[in-house]
């Protein structure tokens, strides 16, 4: 189910005919759960174009957090030591190393 903030900004009412999916008042498709009528895990799809727009009309960006641990083993018992990370990581920093070419690692 999209946020309520997504439901009021966006006008979405439910499909009558898949519960997974919404509507605008122009009765474009606009959020999807596709685990609603296929089998899978629930995650949520939203329109990439009509979600930009509304990032950029409510002055928005997306973010995430990701985090991870990396740990160093011997012979399969001597324990060198471990590498925790969280990173953050925004939609338009990931653009800029598209535009100059490089890749994040």
């Amino acid at each position: 189910m999209p946020a309520a903030e997504l439901i009021d900004d966006f006008q979405l009412t439910r499909s009558k005919g898949n519960f997974g999916l919404w509507h605008n008042d122009q009765g474009e498709s606009i959020f999807l759960d596709p685990s609603v009528a296929e089998e899978g895990p629930s995650f949520a799809l939203i329109k990439k174009s009509a979600f930009l727009s509304w990032l950029d009309e409510n002055d928005l960006e997306v973010l995430w957090l990701i985090g991870g641990e990396k740990q160093l083993f011997h012979s399969f018992s001597t324990f060198h030591g471990r590498l925790v990370y969280n990173v953050p990581a925004a939609l338009k920093a990931l653009k800029l190393f598209r535009v100059y070419g490089l890749e994040p690692q």
